[in-house]
């Protein structure tokens, strides 16, 4: 009976500090009368840059919530749109055009070399090349300053519906409508590798940051994770209940982030393919995830219209492992709710007390997770 007060004591509690339905939502930004498509953040962190179908992007101050002017004019939805590292330059996709903008919104440039709707796109980490793919069997790669092509990659024997750099912009993947995905390098264009994919269509795929594994999203609701030393399929990832429309590695390496059409973004951990935790709060399909530059949040945009930031917390594989032990550990009257007669002042200092505390038991876990994950020894559930 202690045990369950306790527990319920614990999650009042834990509600006081989160007012929204799922705890890691930090922020929901204001709605555009519009889908939103794609999220990005700037180099600096400070601000999210964010895609809709109506053909437009805006900027939002991740501070204070407010957001730029509209920017685009594309006639069909916006399918990326991204910020170069030296913040010089902001590059939109849609329609069948590729456009840059200053950050104020101002028009940089124009390419129109694209023949039919664009797929997906994306700007490499030097901020010199874009890579698109379209509605066809190839993709093109664009050099920014000259706003120019110069290289069409051919070989895709199905529409190539996703394409990505890799962290240096030396690697180029795509994948197309009946599952094959191909690796290949930016500046020779030759071929390095070919993957066997989902037998449907994959609609995004992921290097992680030190190019050891791959992600592949898919129609057919699973996610797939290379080995791309062995270039071999190491794990099917499986629990979304309708297709995958995004994937991301976490900075780390250790995790891997999906959207799906079932209106869920999951957490998984690589080294066991295990789903740790599945964010809600979504009413439609959610088409994508970024991680920020530091790592510690994510943004994810939805057709729900919504623009969101969340907490990547380490709270999230700390509770999912040893949750008997976090538990035992906060039977501590600071985190018991206002009691009657208590000193409004009493009371706050209990707060802040429990505050710490809290954080204390959840940094300790966390790095006993760390050190399970690498010997082995993770708690059998």
């Amino acid at each position: 009976m202690k045990n369950c007060i306790l527990i319920a004591l614990i999650f009042t509690y834990s509600a006081s500090l989160f007012s929204q339905a799922d705890p890691f939502l930090l922020k929901n930004f204001k709605k555009v009368n519009s889908p939103a498509t794609c999220v990005n953040f700037s180099p600096d962190g400070k601000s999210l840059l964010a895609g809709y179908n109506d053909g437009n992007a805006r900027i939002i101050n991740i501070e204070d919530g407010s957001y730029s002017e509209a920017f685009g004019g594309h006639w069909k939805g916006i399918k990326a749109v991204e910020m170069s590292n030296d913040g010089k330059f902001i590059f939109t996709a849609g329609d069948n055009t590729l456009k840059g903008w200053t950050a104020q919104g101002t028009p940089l440039f124009l390419i129109k070399d694209m023949t039919t709707t664009i797929m997906s796109a994306d700007l490499d980490s030097t901020g010199k090349f874009i890579v698109a793919g379209e509605f066809s069997k190839t993709f093109k790669v664009f050099d920014v300053v000259k706003s120019e092509r110069i290289a069409e990659f051919r070989g895709h024997t199905d529409v190539a519906m996703t394409v990505c750099f890799n962290h240096d912009g030396t690697k180029i993947a795509s994948a197309s409508g009946n599952g094959n995905i191909r690796i290949w390098d930016r500046e020779s264009q030759q071929l390095i590798a070919q993957l066997n994919g989902q037998p449907v269509d994959i609609y995004s795929v992921a290097f992680s940051n030190d190019d050891k594994y791959f992600a592949s999203a898919a129609k057919d609701k699973t996610i797939n994770i290379y080995d791309l030393k062995e270039n071999k399929l190491i794990k099917t990832l499986k629990g979304h209940t309708n297709q995958v429309m995004d994937v991301e590695f976490s900075k780390d390496g250790l995790f891997l982030l999906s959207a799906s059409f079932d209106k869920s973004i999951r957490i998984w951990e690589l080294q066991t393919g295990k789903c740790l935790y599945t964010f809600i709060d979504n009413e439609e399909a959610v088409m994508d995830v970024e991680f920020s530059p530091d790592g510690k949040t994510f943004a994810s945009a939805s057709f729900d219209q919504s623009i969101k930031l969340w907490n990547f917390s380490n709270e999230i594989p700390a509770e999912y492992y040893y949750s008997p032990q976090i538990n035992d550990e906060m039977q501590n009257e600071v985190f018991l709710p206002k009691q009657k007669g208590e000193a409004k002042d009493v009371y706050e200092a209990r707060q802040k007390k429990g505050v710490e505390m809290r954080k204390e038991i959840y940094t300790k876990y966390y790095e006993k997770y760390l050190n399970d994950l690498k010997s082995g020894t993770l708690p059998t559930l």
